[in-house]
């Protein structure tokens, strides 16, 4: 006897139901790399400079996503401890995901420290300077 072929509903199920399968497997596409998920500083930590005066390097962090990458347009806003002065007073990140910083330090002699954060919360870092005696000018004896 011959086997009865299968009804071609029964056929066409048997065909169509791997290529299904496999359409609805695992295809998650990852962390958004949009969303925040870290900060770092990139450059700029552990100077020295006279009181009062502006670091010799400017303060450069970088806001990352889960990947790793960099986060464009994240605003980055600099606290100062110790006084001094901070330019810009919100950073954007660039599409690098880096924010820039020029900063002044304070009167004080010893360490200061700028703190930053994300407006978004996530993430704050902080980089110090320490800050030196300015340099005394020299006194000229008066005139005979």
């Amino acid at each position: 006897m011959r086997p009865t072929p299968a009804p071609l509903p029964s056929r066409l199920v048997a065909l169509v139901a791997p290529l299904l399968l496999a359409a609805c497997g695992s295809s998650d596409p990852g962390p958004d790399p949009s969303i925040l998920a870290g900060f770092e500083v990139v450059s700029g930590s552990n100077q020295t400079a006279a009181a009062g005066s502006v670091v010799g390097q400017p303060i450069v962090f970088r806001a990352l996503n889960a990947a790793g990458g960099p986060v464009a347009a994240a605003a980055v806003t600099p606290v100062l401890t110790g006084g001094g002065s901070v330019s810009p007073t919100v950073a954007v990140t660039g599409e690098n995901g880096l924010a820039t910083f020029i900063w002044t330090l304070g009167p004080t002699v010893g360490q200061q420290t700028l703190t930053t954060s994300l407006t978004t919360g996530v993430g704050a870092v902080s980089v110090t300077a320490t800050a030196t005696s300015p340099a005394v000018a020299g006194t000229i004896p008066p005139s005979p």
